[in-house]
């Protein structure tokens, strides 16, 4: 890049006509551009750049651990069932068995926080991804957790195979339901909602999935939630 600015600065010695010099000066300020543009696009960190490595105090549940610097880490494309759902203390034990006490490899994706102040990571003990694993077990199911989509293909793959086996919290799943008689609504539901807020979302939405049957509240659609006092969350 430092060449080409030399060029540039040289053009004013050479007996080029007006119309030449310009179309000469013009491209090589394209090259400059497309030059930087790809060398900082290199320099960006990916998911398999920054890592950190720490010890498991704490399993919170089955997507949550506390660290030895007492930060809280949720684990990037994966949810588990919440207190009081099924299979629930089953993910947490599993995890507790994976992590708990251990020095794990932390890395990040694209995001560093949720909206909770959690890290996001990929959680890896030596070689064993254990995002993956809590999936492919059936402990887990795989979530987009835009835009940190790094791997999400692995574990999506992971979930199928889950799911194929009839493994853990797919025990009993059928690939005929939609999303929100997963969650437990009516056949003719499109959204879902919870008694304690205002908000409604799309059956498949990371937020729907953390609404407990006892709150549960299901639209036909948009209009039906609207009308009962809730309004579209922006998150999905």
């Amino acid at each position: 890049i430092s060449l080409l600015f030399t060029i540039l600065y040289n053009l004013r010695s050479y007996n080029f006509n007006t119309m030449k010099k310009t179309i000469l000066t013009a491209f090589l300020i394209f090259v400059v551009f497309i030059s930087t543009f790809y060398l900082l696009k290199d320099q960006e960190p990916t998911a398999d750049v920054v890592k950190d490595k720490l010890t498991v105090t704490k399993v919170i549940d089955g997507d949550t651990i506390t660290l030895s610097d007492d930060n809280h880490v949720r684990l990037i494309g994966i949810n588990t069932p919440e207190k009081g759902q099924f299979y629930y203390q089953e993910a947490k034990d599993k995890l507790t068995s994976l992590v708990e006490g251990k020095e794990v490899s932390l890395v990040k994706d694209k995001t560093n926080n949720d909206r909770y102040g959690r890290l996001l990571r990929y959680v890896y003990l030596d070689d064993i991804f254990i995002n993956e694993v809590m999936i492919e077990e059936g402990y887990a199911e795989a979530i987009e957790y835009k835009p940190n989509l790094a791997h999400q293909d692995v574990l999506e793959a992971a979930e199928l195979e889950a799911k194929q086996q009839n493994l853990g919290i797919w025990k009993d799943y059928k690939e005929d339901l939609t999303a929100c008689q997963r969650l437990g609504c009516p056949v003719n539901s499109n959204f879902a909602g919870s008694k304690n807020s205002n908000f409604f979302y799309e059956c498949d939405c990371y937020y729907a999935l953390k609404i407990k049957k006892d709150n549960l509240i299901c639209f036909s659609n948009q209009e039906d939630a609207i009308n009962k006092g809730y309004q579209e969350s922006r998150y999905c």
